[in-house]
């Protein structure tokens, strides 16, 4: 699929102005229809479906930051940090269950192996079952206090060039992630007969979820230290905006007529 959702949110995008964002899917969708209604070229479906889904996020880019902070003996200095070279990829992958009706009209006047055209909507609803991510990036912690008439004094404490990765920052995302997510979908598309009872299925479809990934952050800090680093996937509040291309066979069952 196509994503365009789960965008950098407009609060966060004056702090990740330097970071670019690519998304993709993959999905296998399975399903079962029974037929609910019939005329002499046209049926409708209520369909029940089960689709797993692997989302992917890469972002890559630069970002700065500078905010008041408290060093060890609790005096308030300026925090600079700066990150360049970052690379993450996220994943999530999900299990959902789709339920549609399905509009389909027969276009050809063959009735040896028709050809049918094809709507469907509906909603569905997805559990998350497994997030994970990796990332790289150079980082510079530096700051400075502004004491005694404005006289700048550096703090080193904690501070210097770090190169990083999530080899040297262990993460749990299970604390951070939406478990669960509710949407709805669209698709059109064409049938085509390969024998009495198999048809060749291609699709253009748009599903739209109402959940981020993750527990939206309004104007975090991606890494306070060298200790730490979030994901950018918590710096979206949008759902799922996927545009996708399928391609499915379909086997119809039932008796066979003579």
């Amino acid at each position: 699929p196509f994503s365009f959702g789960n965008q950098i949110s407009n609060e966060n995008k004056a702090r990740f102005s330097d970071i670019l964002q690519t998304n993709n899917a993959l999905s296998l969708s399975l399903f079962y229809g029974w037929q609910i209604g019939h005329k002499p070229k046209s049926t409708w479906f209520l369909n029940l479906g089960l689709d797993f889904s692997l989302y992917n996020y890469n972002y890559k880019g630069e970002y700065y930051t500078q905010y008041s902070a408290y060093d060890t003996d609790k005096d308030l200095y300026s925090r600079k940090i700066e990150i360049s070279e970052l690379q993450e990829s996220a994943y999530n992958f999900g299990i959902s269950v789709p339920l549609s009706f399905q509009y389909l009209c027969q276009l050809s006047k063959s009735k040896k192996r028709p050809n049918f055209l094809f709507f469907e909507f509906g909603g569905y609803a997805e559990y998350f079952a497994s997030q994970w991510n990796s990332f790289s990036f150079s980082a510079d912690y530096t700051g400075f206090y502004n004491y005694f008439g404005g006289v700048v004094f550096d703090h080193y404490y904690d501070y210097g060039h770090f190169s990083l990765s999530d080899k040297d920052i262990s993460q749990n995302l299970k604390n951070k992630n939406n478990k669960f997510d509710i949407g709805a979908f669209g698709k059109v598309g064409f049938c085509f007969a390969l024998s009495n009872n198999n048809l060749l299925k291609l699709d253009v479809g748009y599903k739209h979820g109402l959940r981020p990934p993750m527990k939206y952050q309004k104007n975090f800090v991606l890494s306070t230290d060298y200790k730490s680093y979030g994901t950018l996937l918590q710096s979206t509040n949008q759902g799922l905006r996927n545009v996708y291309i399928g391609l499915g066979f379909v086997r119809a069952l039932g008796e066979k007529k003579k």
